[in-house]
């Protein structure tokens, strides 16, 4: 079975539509319900600069995530960890920010929200699940 997917720019296109590598505010967007611009802004505010790495992601997540931050999805030696689609599939309910290599995702209630075609067979690194959903 594979799990369903829908196109999605996390609200860039009303905010900076020339944005490029920006996974991370579309995806934070999308899953924390918040607006593209407040996760832009609370990124930047935390050192992202056109999509390098923030020093203090951990920080910023704990922020958009209201307290729910869930860290690594620890992956067993030998095993080959969980795919983007496996995790989808697993995930029937909730709403989630998915980490896998130099990718950020949102996952809400088992389909995949991305800008485009995601890859299914790729290993979920990080995941960050949101307990409530943010009012903008």
């Amino acid at each position: 079975m594979k799990p369903r997917y829908v196109e999605h720019d996390g609200g860039r296109l009303g905010f900076a539509p020339n944005e490029k590598l920006d996974c991370t505010v579309r995806a934070l967007a999308i899953a924390s319900g918040a607006e593209y611009g407040r996760v832009h802004a609370l990124l930047e505010s935390y050192g992202r600069k056109r999509g390098r790495k923030m020093k203090d992601f951990a920080r910023a997540m704990r922020v958009l995530c209201g307290g729910t931050f869930n860290g690594r999805c620890p992956r067993v030696a030998g095993d080959t960890g969980i795919t983007l689609g496996r995790y989808a599939l697993a995930h029937p309910e909730g709403r989630y920010c998915l980490r896998v290599r130099g990718h950020v995702v949102a996952v809400i209630d088992g389909v995949i929200y991305d800008l485009g075609e995601p890859k299914l067979r790729a290993i979920v690194t990080n995941a960050w699940k949101f307990e409530e959903v943010s009012n903008g």
